[in-house]
């Protein structure tokens, strides 16, 4: 198929839209364009879900290889960061239930948190050592319970956001959001309130 040219206004960068029907359609410079528009935003979630370097790499490049292989399926091409957000919470999800069982089998031994990547190096001792308990505890939460408190209390994100990204009820969001909350609290000897 002919790469489509990619010309926007003068001054203008391409919409996302205008990216996607082109990659669509075969143009493997949109495909890097969208790459390089959000590389960083992958890169960092993947960060918060995963807690390790080498992890969070494996996981970034998985989605965007899952991404320019599915990018035909996109019904709403100016959509693309959303799609791609929640592309990287469904495979972090895959990826998260694929190691438990290798662990269950004894295939897989458990991977230190490189929680350096998520603790500012400028933070306090004692913040940085109450932040690094709490990612390894977060660790051994089940993906359904450990995505929406990351996305919560580390991304921002509403519940409404949440909910539409994992496609589960507000309900369900929160229910796991406080189950996290409770877990973290009780590991911390604090109580439920967190």
């Amino acid at each position: 198929m002919p790469e489509l040219h990619l010309r926007p206004r003068q001054g203008a960068a391409p919409t996302d839209a205008l990216l996607v029907r082109a990659a669509q359609n075969g143009d493997e410079g949109a495909h890097a364009v969208l790459y390089q528009r959000y590389a960083k935003m992958v890169d960092r979630l993947a960060y918060h879900l995963t807690g390790s370097g080498p992890d969070a790499e494996d996981l970034a490049q998985d989605v965007f290889v899952e991404a320019m292989e599915s990018i035909h399926h996109i019904r709403e091409p100016a959509a693309f960061a959303q799609w791609l957000r929640s592309l990287t919470f469904r495979t972090a999800t895959r990826r998260w239930r694929r190691q438990r069982l290798q662990k269950l089998l004894g295939l897989r031994r458990a991977a230190p948190i490189d929680v350096d990547q998520l603790v500012s190096s400028t933070a306090p001792p004692e913040v940085s050592w109450e932040l690094r308990c709490v990612y390894r505890h977060l660790d051994k939460l089940p993906p359904k319970v450990r995505i929406p408190f990351v996305l919560s209390r580390v991304e921002g994100l509403s519940l409404g956001e949440i909910a539409a990204e994992l496609g589960r009820s507000e309900g369900t969001i929160k229910r796991s959001i406080r189950r996290a909350e409770q877990s973290v609290a009780r590991f911390q000897g604090r109580g439920a309130d967190f």
